[in-house]
């Protein structure tokens, strides 16, 4: 199994799902080797999500238009982030502009690619079952915060809670360096900016990259003089 696995937006098939007006796009790759599930997902504007429940946990980041959750006052539009658990029911009412949004689950389900495990109910209940959002508001708040040791290395931790997936940014600088040794779980990168280089490939933005746990790696900045950031999910430390 390769410990590090690159795929290109760009590259990605499209797959319409049933009921229309959802189209998503899966790394087939990571899917299949690694056995997570990263895609990127695109609604019609004005399509409503019944409730509904997935097998395994899901961390989105909204890209483009926004939704709103029911029960939840605020938008989320682009920079939010939402963790939904495993077998946590929750429904979504997409805006006017649509949405677009990456999707990381650190577990694929156990159905194939062209599949889904969404399951019908019960009544979404606000606060009910594992799960946080954070509007882009709210993640614009958090304090960038240099890494220890890895200079040119700054980190905005947005989901720290050990039950649920680690998420947070990091940004580096062109010229900086930094290593990396993968926990003994699974990480997910997202370059949501600029240029990177991340275990010796060159990854511009919209690309994704996989890494198994246990592997050394480097993240490097590749833009002239322009930091690059990336978005990262870590697989939950306890269910």
């Amino acid at each position: 199994m390769r410990p590090i696995i690159r795929e290109d937006e760009r590259d990605l098939k499209k797959q319409t799902l049933a009921g229309g007006g959802c189209w998503r796009w899966t790394a087939e790759e990571i899917y299949r080797e690694h056995n997570a599930q990263v895609s990127f997902i695109e609604h019609a504007p004005g399509n409503t999500i019944a409730p509904h429940t997935h097998t395994v946990d899901e961390v989105m980041l909204i890209l483009d238009g926004g939704l709103k959750v029911p029960g939840y006052s605020e938008e989320m539009g682009p920079g939010s982030i939402l963790f939904l658990g495993a077998h946590t029911a929750y429904g979504l009412d997409i805006g006017e502009q649509g949405v677009r949004w990456l999707m990381v689950r650190p577990r694929r389900p156990d159905i194939e690619i062209d599949q889904t495990d969404y399951k019908e109910g019960p009544p979404a209940t606000p606060g009910h079952g594992r799960g946080q959002l954070l509007t882009s508001a709210e993640v614009e708040r958090l304090p960038w915060a240099a890494v220890k040791g890895a200079g040119g290395l700054e980190e905005r931790a947005v989901v720290a809670d050990e039950r649920y997936p680690k998420v947070s940014f990091y940004r580096i600088a062109a010229d900086s360096v930094a290593r990396f040794t993968a926990p003994d779980r699974p990480q997910y990168l997202y370059v949501a900016d600029g240029a990177l280089e991340i275990g010796g490939q060159t990854c511009h933005r919209g690309a994704i990259v996989s890494i198994r746990p246990g592997t050394e790696y480097t993240i490097a900045g590749a833009g002239a003089g322009v930091a690059g950031e990336c978005w990262m999910v870590e697989e939950a430390a306890t269910a």
